[in-house]
């Protein structure tokens, strides 16, 4: 399998070799940046949303789980079941939040 690096109109530059930029100072700030990423991201590399087959949430803290929920059905609405999230994830740069996927393109 191919691995690049995506670019294109609204993708972020990388902030490492694992994120694209996340900004922001609330959990709220960040959760929107993040959703508008993952959507830019999954959009250059000939995705969409509704073509996600995995995904996975890392957020600071377990209070602020169960209010990535519904941002993330906002963005993701087929969300697959087996979604991995993970709360209390030690994450860099002072992010609150984080979001990967695995998409289907076409």
């Amino acid at each position: 399998m191919e691995r690049r690096v995506l670019t294109g109109p609204g993708v972020p530059a990388q902030i490492g070799p694992y994120s694209q930029a996340t900004v922001g100072q609330t959990f709220a700030e960040q959760a929107r940046q993040a959703f508008a990423n993952l959507d830019a991201v999954l959009r250059a590399a000939g995705s969409r949303p509704d073509l996600v087959v995995a995904t996975q949430v890392l957020v600071v803290g377990p209070g602020l789980l169960r209010g990535a929920q519904r941002p993330v059905r906002g963005v993701l609405p087929h969300r697959p079941a087996d979604a991995d999230d993970v709360a209390g994830a030690a994450l860099p740069r002072d992010l609150l939040i984080s979001m990967g996927c695995t998409a289907l393109v076409g």
